[in-house]
């Protein structure tokens, strides 16, 4: 049987690994470089986090384990703030204020100060600043007579916010997109998504751990468990974050359905209606919603007009999205090939310029508010 505090320092060990590994090739990288240095500093919060545990067989000094317990401090506290961050700098391309800023890094820079102060204190005073880890049986034990390590009951809330705000970015990331992409597959970080799913619901289980905790003084989740839940989030943050890129070009801030947004345009009412005719000329006869991978550039190429003027018509005068005036008419193709030929959906949806049959369904019912084949069907 394995003895499960072995196999706690084993996945914490795995947890330790691979977030220096993250953390050693983000540092090397020279491209998209405020990507990959808020990328290093999550997966070094992470690192904090398991380093007591994957370190534990090798520091027996008690000293050396409070050190090790004050740098899970700085890890705790700092985790979600630079996973809000990473998030953050995939999905817009506007620094952060300097208020807001140290807003964030707030709890991190308070987590770095305690350490900082158990690190300088003298080893007779240390050892009372924070409990004895051989000695600690529940979350209750780290609070009982050491009043700054109160701070840990705002982490539950921390989380929740940060979570709450990724969730926001990601939605405005995803609105975003369909002012430049016909296709949006491949560019919604679903991978970040899941993630953060999973990171959900192991908060949900954590607060509710931690309460039971307080309140019987019993152990709530397993310490493997949770160890388990940091290596997901290690593996994953740095499996696919090496590969990720940014995909939203340096105007994207501006890529807003606001009214205010074009009050101070110079586009002249008798060029945008030209422009609006040569947007539907270009799919209507052109047939540029073939191209699967058609962008926003692309188009306002092909028309020889800015971008910015192709946005402002599309949302001003034809009242859609890029990807939404791209996907009707791609729609509009699909419904006159399914009354026309036997051909299978996947493949008219492939022909039309969709590159997945469920975006495919997806778009379909959303403009016919029927499935392609319930469409078909009632054609006969």
């Amino acid at each position: 049987m394995i003895d499960p505090n072995a196999l706690s320092v084993l996945i914490s060990s795995m947890v330790l690994s691979v977030a220096l590994f993250g953390v050693a090739y983000c540092m090397t990288q020279h491209h998209d470089r405020p990507l990959f240095r808020t990328l290093a500093w999550f997966l070094a919060a992470l690192g904090c986090t398991e380093a007591g545990i994957a370190l534990g067989p090798v520091a027996a000094d008690p000293q050396l384990q409070i050190l090790l317990h004050a740098l899970w401090m700085v890890g705790i506290v700092s985790v979600a703030p630079f996973m809000w961050a990473y998030v953050r700098a995939l999905t817009t391309n506007t620094p952060l204020t300097p208020q807001r800023f140290a807003r964030h890094a707030a709890l991190p820079a308070l987590g770095l100060l305690a350490f900082l102060w158990v690190a300088i204190s003298p080893p007779d005073v240390r050892l009372h600043l924070l409990p004895d880890p051989s000695a600690i049986q529940g979350s209750s034990d780290y609070f009982r007579g050491r009043w700054f390590e109160t701070v840990f009951l705002v982490v539950p809330l921390q989380w929740v916010f940060y979570l709450s705000d990724i969730a926001r970015l990601m939605l405005r990331y995803r609105s975003q997109l369909m002012n430049y992409f016909a296709s949006t597959e491949q560019r919604e970080l679903q991978w970040v998504a899941v993630v953060i799913g999973l990171y959900a619901i192991f908060l949900v289980g954590n607060i509710a751990s931690l309460l039971f905790e307080l309140a019987t003084g019993r152990p709530g989740l397993p310490q493997n468990l949770a160890a388990l839940h940091g290596l997901v989030l290690a593996s994953a943050f740095t499996l696919w974050g090496m590969r990720q890129r940014r995909t939203l070009p340096d105007s994207a801030e501006a890529a807003t359905d606001s009214p205010q947004r074009y009050v101070k345009s110079a586009l002249p009412k008798d060029m945008s209606l030209r422009i609006a005719a040569q947007l539907h000329k270009a799919m209507a006869e052109d047939k540029l919603y073939l191209d699967a991978n058609l962008s926003l550039w692309g188009l306002a190429r092909h028309i020889r007009a800015s971008e910015r003027y192709v946005t402002q018509v599309l949302n001003e005068e034809i009242g859609e999205h890029f990807f939404d005036f791209v996907n009707r008419h791609r729609i509009e193709a699909a419904q006159h090939r399914l009354q026309d030929t036997s051909e299978t959906i996947l493949s008219i949806a492939f022909e039309v310029g969709f590159n997945s049959r469920s975006s495919f369904y997806t778009a379909f019912k959303k403009v016919t508010g029927v499935t392609p084949s319930g469409y078909r069907k009632s054609q006969v």
